[in-house]
């Protein structure tokens, strides 16, 4: 199997490197994509390494979209500091400050939706797809295109992504 090999631990990393440099967070999001991964190999064996990381990495935007991790910036707002100025040992004061910071989500969402203004029909289609976590050969069968004209649009996408600022 492809998940056991070390190399392609290594590679399953890069992926979740792409997404955040916090530790607690990377170490959710390697965690969610290395079950996605075994899961993926397990129910579609021979697939190539690139059909799993890049389900991986649909998978990842998927999980922090929906806020399943605390880390995430959409349950931002339950996190919470203690008080600076009460650092004795003890209960938990009463007070808790809780941060709220949606940039991140609201980042994703924009860059979407400007790459879905700048790419034709199909592409929007296969970018809203992609977001929801299918791979190319659900996207192939879902839209009734080949499995390589699927492939050649990802790449549309991605030039027309990089264009924008990012790196998808």
């Amino acid at each position: 199997m492809l998940f056991d090999a070390d190399e392609t631990q290594h590679e399953i990393a890069q992926v979740v490197d792409c997404f955040t440099h916090d530790p607690d967070l990377r170490r959710d999001l390697l965690q969610e994509a290395l079950l996605h991964f075994w899961q993926k190999e397990s129910e579609l064996p021979g697939q190539t390494l690139s059909y799993y990381l890049q389900g991986c990495h649909f998978r990842l935007l998927d999980y922090l979209r929906h806020g399943r991790s605390l880390d995430s910036p959409t349950r931002s707002h339950l996190r919470a500091e203690l008080d600076e100025e009460n650092d004795e040992e003890g209960p938990l004061p009463a007070e808790l400050t809780l941060h709220e910071n949606a940039f991140d989500s609201t980042a994703n969402r924009d860059l979407l939706q400007a790459i879905a203004e700048q790419v034709d029909e199909v592409n929007r289609r296969i970018l809203l797809l992609a977001e929801r976590g299918a791979g190319v050969r659900e996207i192939s069968r879902e839209l009734s295109i080949s499995h390589p004209a699927v492939v050649k649009r990802f790449r549309t996408i991605r030039i027309t992504a990089r264009r924008l600022g990012s790196r998808p």
